[in-house]
C-alpha cells in the first residue's frame, strides 16, 4: 500500500520491517549481533527516507548490512 502512495519508501519501509525482524531473532537466538543488524538496518531506513535516497541506494543499504552481519555470524559460528 505504501509504495502506491509514494514508491521510494518502498525500501525504506521493507528495511525497518527487516530490522524489526532481526530485533525477534535476538529474542529467539540470544545472540546481540541480532541487536545490532536489526538497529543499522531500522537506522538506514530512516536515513533513507530522511535523506530522499534513491531506491537502489536504500536496498544497496540493506543488501551490504544482511552480507556483512551474515558473514559475522557465520564466522562467530564456525569457532
Amino acid at each position: 500500500a505504501l509504495s502506491q502512495f509514494r514508491i521510494a519508501l518502498f525500501f525504506p519501509a521493507m528495511l525497518l520491517v527487516i530490522g524489526a525482524r532481526y530485533l525477534t531473532f535476538q529474542t529467539l537466538y540470544g545472540l546481540r549481533v541480532y541487536w545490532i543488524c536489526g538497529g543499522i538496518l531500522i537506522a538506514g531506513s530512516f536515513a533513507a527516507a530522511m535523506l530522499a535516497l534513491p531506491p537502489a541506494i536504500a536496498a544497496l543499504i540493506g543488501g551490504l548490512t544482511e552480507l556483512i552481519f551474515a558473514g559475522l555470524v557465520y564466522a562467530r559460528e564456525r569457532r
